[in-house]
């Protein structure tokens, strides 16, 4: 796959900003080589994650959960979410464009019409529910199709780990060099 390295960093730099606050923190105790660790840590986390979900389908990493024995609850939550997440973003879009028809220029994100959007997406995921019971849904989701894994597979989580142990190797040293500064 072929992502760009340019978003995958700036996105991996959203997540980034959620953890500054705590980085300031322990630096103005003095721990300066703590904060940058948490910092490039979290940094390295988020462009591993925002790597997987850039290259690997829902579908494929339900199927890895569900091949892992991850708890059947929580691989159904995640795919439920993930499901009704494009029926939230199908009732925004007909509401704007429903505002839009009405001459509105576009529709404000205020207490009631995000109250509008749920309570509509909450009578839609109602009637998705009463459709899937009637058409046998006992409480698992079939899983479409099971990969193997192949010498690719077993190459990406090889080259993966030696990057995950490199980064490792070079945050103890960077923290070393921040302690022997120190001193």
């Amino acid at each position: 796959a072929s992502l760009p390295v340019q978003g995958v960093a700036v996105r991996a730099a959203l997540i980034v900003v959620f953890v500054l606050p705590f980085a300031l923190m322990i630096a103005l105790t003095g721990d300066t080589s703590r904060a940058v660790g948490l910092v490039v840590r979290t940094y390295s986390s988020a462009v591993a994650i925002v790597t997987y979900a850039g290259v690997t389908p829902v579908p494929d990493t339900i199927a890895a959960l569900h091949s892992i024995r991850f708890p059947s609850v929580l691989v159904e939550v995640i795919q439920f979410v993930y499901r009704y997440l494009f029926v939230i973003g199908e009732q925004a879009r007909s509401m704007n464009i429903a505002a839009a028809c009405r001459g509105a220029r576009r529709i404000s994100a205020s207490a009631g019409s995000v109250a509008t959007l749920f309570a509509r997406s909450y009578a839609r995921a109602d009637a998705v529910h009463r459709a899937m019971l009637s058409r046998g849904y006992r409480g698992g989701m079939p899983v479409l199709h099971r990969r193997a894994a192949g010498t690719q597979d077993y190459a990406l989580v090889a080259g993966v780990a030696a990057a995950m142990i490199c980064l490792r190797i070079g945050s103890n040293v960077l923290t070393k060099h921040f302690y022997s500064e120190l001193w």
